[in-house]
């Protein structure tokens, strides 16, 4: 009877463990996708972004999200290894503290991103974004992006979009689309309404990879 019990309990406990793994499983790969898509966004952002006022302050916006889930992914144990929270964040909180949960929260941003930039370097709203990738996104190469890569929209497509949405998605006239979309300065590399329609295609198949 007693070795019945036992193996119901371990059945029990084996497929809760089995449960647990699979949400650490899932909340550690949600952290990783996050991060990375908050890094891209950041390195984007040098590009994207001409005001130094304005791209200062987004990615401070962006270090914040990196932050943030570099924390919880320490405090909840969801790095892949041990060394990685070390080498990325540097330590969490000294053998003599105690309390590693309370203290990895209240640690500050400083530590956990690093510096963006010395004092003698001078240029901080350039430095903000184009500091080293050591600096900021730490162990970016531990993790592997899942998402596909998907082409950036450029000014001929967002063209197309905007005319599909004036003109209607059905019996579109790719003619008329391609010749305003000329005298307006778009489809430069395209010769014809035809190219254009491929190139349009393509663009869409892309983005639902």
């Amino acid at each position: 009877m007693s070795e019945t019990l036992l193996e119901q309990a371990k059945k029990f406990f084996e497929n809760e463990i089995e449960s647990e793994e699979r949400v650490t499983d899932e909340l550690r790969q949600i952290c990783n996708q996050t991060y990375i898509q908050f890094n891209k966004a950041l390195k984007a952002l040098e590009h994207d972004v001409l005001d130094p006022n304005a791209r200062k302050r987004t990615a401070q916006y962006l270090k914040d999200g990196l932050t943030y889930i570099t924390v919880y992914k320490i405090k909840y144990r969801l790095d892949n290894s041990t060394q990685l929270g070390r080498n990325t964040v540097g330590p969490v909180v000294s053998q003599a503290e105690g309390n590693t949960d309370d203290a990895v929260v209240s640690q500050p941003e400083q530590s956990i991103v690093g510096p963006v930039v010395s004092q003698a370097e001078g240029n901080t709203d350039d430095a903000v974004v184009t500091q080293t990738e050591q600096s900021i996104v730490g162990y970016d190469s531990a993790i592997q992006d899942d998402l596909p890569v998907l082409p950036e929209p450029n000014a001929n497509w967002m063209y197309v979009e905007d005319y599909i949405k004036n003109h209607g998605k059905k019996n579109i006239d790719w003619e008329k689309c391609y010749d305003e979309g000329r005298r307006k300065g778009h489809f430069k590399k395209h010769s014809s309404w035809r190219s254009t329609k491929s190139g349009y295609y393509r663009f869409l198949k892309k983005c639902s990879i």
